[in-house]
């Protein structure tokens, strides 16, 4: 697993999968995601990381343009306000929490070169 500090001296060029030849029909290609909470597996910039190489794009607040939430231990109570209010309007948000997260995300970790999660 990445570093915070090596991801940022690596960045974008230490991909193994760039995220315009990331695997069309993840859960995460082509949507916004905004992480809340503290995952537990995770450092929150290999998250997101994970999420940038599987072609989605990762936000820090929640919008109407939001796609999936993805909530840890001890969410933002802001975060959820707006969680509430976007899922009471009406619109399509996918929620999950870190468990699902791991089950959806564990197909692609080779991606970021985790081989034994």
């Amino acid at each position: 697993m990445l570093t915070q500090f090596e991801y940022k001296q690596l960045g974008p060029s230490f991909l193994v999968c760039k995220p315009e030849n990331a695997p069309v029909g993840n859960p995460f290609y082509k949507q916004k995601v905004v992480f809340t909470g503290d995952l537990e597996g995770w450092d929150r910039q290999t998250a997101a990381y994970l999420v940038q190489t599987l072609g989605g794009d990762v936000d820090q607040q929640v919008s109407g343009k939001t796609d999936v939430v993805v909530i840890g231990k001890k969410p933002g109570p802001s975060k959820m306000e707006k969680v509430i209010d976007i899922l009471a309007s009406g619109k399509l948000l996918v929620v999950m929490n870190e468990r699902v997260f791991n089950l959806e995300t564990l197909p692609y970790l080779h991606l970021i070169g985790i081989t034994n999660p």
